[in-house]
């Protein structure tokens, strides 16, 4: 499931989607309607557990293994690619702007 509008139940494309990720800031607006979306606080939530998850799976991996810099560097790579592809199938969106706590 990739992010879809509220208003209108237009969904994202999946490039558009992993774009939005990336931004700074938690305001998406529908190509379709235009109407401002913000990602539910349950999804942020998720969003935030996948990168942490992510980050303490790099630093298992990298001192269990004592791998090399450059395969760390490597691997860090990869694990970001994996993150940021997956990190948009959680997100959910919202008429309304929620606090994250």
């Amino acid at each position: 499931m990739v992010m879809t509008c509220e208003n209108c139940r237009c969904s994202l494309k999946f490039g558009q989607a992993v774009m939005h990720t990336f931004l700074l800031h938690s305001t998406k607006v529908c190509p379709n309607c235009g109407a401002r979306q913000y990602p539910t606080r349950k999804s942020q939530q998720r969003s935030i557990m996948l990168s942490l998850t992510a980050f303490l799976f790099f630093l298992f991996i990298v001192e269990a293994f004592e791998v090399r810099l450059v395969y760390s560097l490597i691997f860090a790579g990869f694990i970001l690619f994996v993150t940021a592809v997956i990190n948009p199938l959680f997100i959910q969106l919202s008429n309304e702007e929620e606090s994250m706590w």
